[in-house]
């Protein structure tokens, strides 16, 4: 079996823990004198994301800077998660301004990032400016109008998506219907999952429609929706946040 490099385990334990592993080893490197490339310098990026810790990832920032990685698509977009996912709204915007080329990922992001902050108007305008999207900013989208209790907007967005050719999983709009209270509606959407778009409800699908029978008042209903999940375990939809 081949030994994993210095670099290759600093990468494995920047994506999938322990991410604090990944920053001993960073540190151990650059005592040695070893330099790092933008393949670990990304991923490095992305470990202080997945912690939250925004003082480490401006460290590792500078030492991109120091080195001209700072061009490289990959660390922009660890940049811009890091400073998003710490809510530094102005440190995203500079880098977002001056990337000349922005791909999905970076603008679903950017709307994530304004979002969580509080800012769905914001979010919702850079989600319209985008020429291209993909089912993730879809889905973000619609989510959080929902979470902002604007559900009006979220079932336009999810009528919109739909007419774009786009497959729905639903669980946004899921949502949406049970905090509006719009059973008959919702009740459509979970049929046609399977009927229209030939998509298996989930745990988290069938949680989302007992809280819409239970919010409408279809306690009897809910409960029987539970009984008759296939494959799960009934007392887990109770748990289920929607």
């Amino acid at each position: 079996m081949k030994k994993l490099g210095e670099g290759e385990k600093l990468k494995g334990y920047s994506l999938n823990g322990p991410f604090e592993e990944s920053f001993r080893l960073f540190s151990s490197m650059k005592n040695r004198g070893i330099w790092l490339d933008e393949y670990t310098l990304a991923p490095l990026l992305k470990a202080c994301s997945s912690l939250g810790v925004l003082q480490l990832g401006k460290c590792i920032h500078m030492e991109v800077l120091v080195v001209g990685f700072e061009g490289f698509s990959s660390i922009r977009i660890g940049i811009i998660e890091l400073y998003s996912s710490c809510g530094v709204i102005e440190d995203v915007e500079k880098v977002f301004d001056e990337m000349y080329q922005r791909d999905v990922i970076v603008w679903n992001l950017m709307i994530r990032g304004f979002c969580k902050r509080g800012d769905v108007d914001m979010g919702l305008c850079l989600f319209r400016q985008m020429r291209k999207r993909s089912v993730v900013s879809w889905n973000i989208m619609i989510s959080c109008l929902t979470q902002s209790r604007r559900d009006i907007e979220a079932l336009e967005l999810f009528h919109d998506m739909l007419d774009w050719g786009f497959k729905p999983d639903e669980v946004g709009v899921l949502s949406c219907c049970a905090h509006a209270g719009l059973f008959e509606r919702g009740r459509e959407l979970l049929s046609s999952m399977v009927e229209h778009h030939q998509i298996e409800p989930k745990l988290e699908h069938y949680g989302c429609m007992v809280d819409l029978l239970g919010r409408s008042g279809y306690v009897r209903e809910a409960y029987d929706l539970i009984r008759s999940m296939p494959g799960g375990t009934p007392n887990a939809a109770y748990g289920v946040p929607c």
